[in-house]
């Protein structure tokens, strides 16, 4: 995740040298684009955690039992098509893009003002 998240934030700072608000705007994007790859396994994770734990989720459904990750994915593909894998993805995205955009703005400006302060001396 955070290879796919560094590279499409280098990729788009370098085509959007015109924006001020560069690192915002290319820390956002990576931040959705890492997650959009990533979420269909976390959904994966959360679903096969919950397998034993009938007893804990008798008031929110069925629990399925899987035999392994290809299998609950497959399942899960075919049962609920592409959405299924992505239940509950949209608040993520807004999560990672507002602080993968965060995090590379402060990245960006902390570095500047070193590197200011060290023109200085």
């Amino acid at each position: 995740m955070s290879a796919v998240r560094f590279d499409t934030y280098i990729i788009l700072t370098h085509f959007l040298t015109f924006l001020d608000t560069v690192s915002a705007i290319s820390g956002a994007a990576a931040g959705i684009a890492s997650k959009l790859l990533v979420y269909p396994f976390d959904t994966s994770k959360r679903r096969l955690q919950v397998i034993g734990f009938e007893h804990g989720r008798k008031d929110f459904g069925a629990t399925r039992s899987y035999s392994s990750m290809i299998r609950q994915v497959a399942v899960t593909f075919k049962e609920e098509g592409i959405r299924g894998l992505y239940k509950g993805a949209s608040w993520a995205f807004i999560k990672s893009g507002i602080g993968t955009s965060l995090y590379f703005y402060l990245y960006e400006k902390v570095c500047s003002t070193l590197r200011q302060r060290c023109d200085e001396f």
